[in-house]
């Protein structure tokens, strides 16, 4: 063999590279082919400017580990692909990408990885590529691609062999969040355990943040020197990092929110920082990651960006979607914006204060509610074998609400004289703090207990005009908080409600802590024992056949206060709520 020869085939393999800022790498040598992204040609860093510190995080010697806790359009892919480029061109290693499943591990890799080799003139030919984008030989396989001096692992969180046996140099895993349960351990210990036996070995995770309770990704964010990237205000120079409280925006007449009126103020001046298009290139560039807490020495750094800083969503649009999701009361548009857009773990705890009876204060316990606000009342009512329980609760704009009063008729509920004092109850007036006289405008009454089912029909077939209805409860985190009625034998409507979400819905504006939108009034004279039943319950997560599912866990023997609670609501939500919706609507025309 020649010297030309060792010096063309053998040399470029024996030299040592020095590691490279991935960014600077990226900007020279990185490809977006046609179809895979909204900008397609050469990459460039400036476009996402964010972006350049968490890159060169994943090529510096002394990082081990990078977390990026992120929001959606904000180039978190695009960090993977040009991780997996750098791993292939510059220092070839062995690369695991781990995927929540199969399809999704077998998408990544034909429409992005096999898109971005065949885009790249320097990466091609490592893949068996002529020129005119032919294979020499075989195909480019789907689940392992090599090259010289590594190779392309594409894995299924969700696979019992995936994320065993093989020793891996750089670890990436992607939507770490929704990787199914295992019964043999953490998905993303499995992954990074493959690369325990190498010194410069590369985590890199990445996600958009789950349940606060079951959030992989919140969790080794939490363990991380954590980032924040702070941008300094156009008026005073005050650096701030971007949130939700940030965002304002002006209500028309009819008291709707109007989002094309989005701006964002500045918390130290009040000064408008951005319009409501999307986020200004000149801002982004301005900015810079500030340490928020951790010792960056311990190798593992982690960056939270939400979605406020995405160059191509509009901050009007993210209004939009925030006002049509609290308009609609959707639990689950809701979830997806604090998830997809803020970059938030959603918070499904209990409210605070269920077992801190000593720390009640007049502040959240309120001694004379204002009832001048109130503009439903609505009664939820249970049934037991021995007796019936009846809370009427008050809802005013904004689905801000009042406990008003819990009353208990005891009796057998197979009798006709304990019906006739439910029916004289929920047909007298009501009167509120204000001096007004109300009546209960809807009620919903339980008849799932198996016992009196059908005398609860045959009570509420006549007050059917009085929106007094039957209502059987569903469990489940995906059922709707009301479903279509169907209709008994004696005729009446039977609602089947969604009783896990009207919970979640309850709990969710218990923790709310300053009056207005969504705030629930606590009269002090109710019992105690009234909000012990109210909070008796929490929702829990449980794994069954591999999948993560909510159950409500009932922490005391007694909860009627809860479940009137949420037939209240039922109540407010089937009859009353479109009233009011018209009544806007009327008043806007006029």
């Amino acid at each position: 063999m020649t010297d030309a020869t060792w010096s063309t085939k053998f040399f470029p393999y024996f030299r040592i590279r020095k590691p490279v800022p991935l960014s600077t790498w990226a900007d020279a040598h990185r490809v977006i082919g046609d179809g895979a992204g909204p900008e397609p040609g050469r990459w460039r860093t400036e476009r996402t400017p964010y972006m350049r510190a968490i890159m060169d995080a994943v090529t510096d010697p002394a990082v081990r580990e990078v977390v990026m806790c992120t929001g959606v359009q904000l180039g978190k892919t695009e960090l993977l692909l040009n991780t997996i480029c750098y791993y292939t061109l510059h220092e070839p290693s062995p690369i695991l990408l781990v995927e929540p499943s199969e399809e999704l591990a077998r998408d990544i890799g034909s429409d992005r990885i096999d898109t971005m080799i065949k885009a790249s003139p320097e990466l091609r030919p490592l893949f068996g590529f002529t020129e005119d984008l032919k294979i020499k030989s075989g195909q480019l396989n789907l689940a392992m691609k090599r090259f010289p001096g590594g190779y392309i692992k594409l894995a299924s969180a969700a696979s019992p062999t995936d994320l065993k046996s093989r020793p891996i140099r750089v670890i990436l895993c992607d939507e770490v969040d929704t990787f199914p349960a295992r019964s043999d351990g953490n998905a993303v210990d499995m992954a990074i355990a493959r690369a325990s036996n190498f010194c410069d070995r590369k985590v890199l995770l990445t996600s958009t943040p789950g349940t606060l309770a079951n959030s992989e990704i919140w969790r080794r964010y939490g363990h991380c020197a954590q980032y924040e990237y702070h941008i300094p205000c156009p008026h005073c120079g005050a650096p701030s990092a971007w949130s939700w409280g940030m965002v304002k925006w002006d209500a028309g007449a009819d008291g709707a929110g109007e989002p094309q009126t989005a701006r964002m103020e500045c918390p130290a001046c009040g000064g408008v920082i951005r319009d409501g298009g999307p986020a200004p290139y000149p801002l982004l560039m301005s900015g810079r990651w500030e340490l928020l807490q951790g010792d960056p020495s311990c190798g593992r750094l982690g960056f939270h960006l939400p979605g406020l800083y995405s160059p191509w969503m509009t901050l009007s649009g993210m209004v939009t979607e925030w006002l049509s999701a609290n308009r609609a009361r959707d639990i689950d548009r809701l979830r997806t914006f604090i998830q997809d857009r803020l970059a938030e773990p959603w918070d499904e705890r209990p409210p605070s204060w269920r077992e801190r009876e000593s720390e009640r204060t007049a502040d959240r316990f309120e001694a004379e509610p204002d009832h001048t606000a109130l503009r439903f009342l609505t009664a939820g009512v249970d049934v037991q074998r021995d007796r019936v329980e009846i809370s009427v609760w008050g809802f005013g704009a904004n689905m801000e609400s009042w406990a008003v009063s819990h009353t208990v008729f005891v009796g057998d509920p197979l009798s006709a004289e304990l019906w006739l004092k439910v029916r004289e109850f929920l047909l007298a007036p009501v009167k509120t703090r204000d001096g007004r006289e109300g009546v209960i405008y809807a009620a919903c009454i339980d008849s799932g207990d198996g016992y009196s089912t059908q005398t609860v029909y045959r009570f509420c077939a006549p007050l059917e005009k009085r929106r007094i209805v039957a209502v059987k409860g569903v469990g489940g985190d995906r059922v709707p908080l009301v479903s279509p009625p169907t209709r008994t034998a004696f005729h009446s409507p039977l609602y089947r409600l969604g009783v896990d979400r009207l919970k979640q819905v309850i709990y969710d504006r218990l923790n709310i802590g300053v009056i207005g939108p969504g705030y629930i009034h606590i009269p002090r004279e109710l019992s105690d024992e009234f909000w012990a039943q109210l909070t008796a319950e929490s929702p829990e997560t449980v794994v069954e056949h591999g999948k993560q599912i909510t159950r409500w866990k009932q922490h005391r023997p007694r909860n009627e206060a809860l479940d009137c609670a949420v037939y209240a609501l039922a109540a407010y939500e089937l009859f009353c709520y479109p009233v009011s919706r018209l009544q806007k609507k009327s008043g806007r025309r006029g």
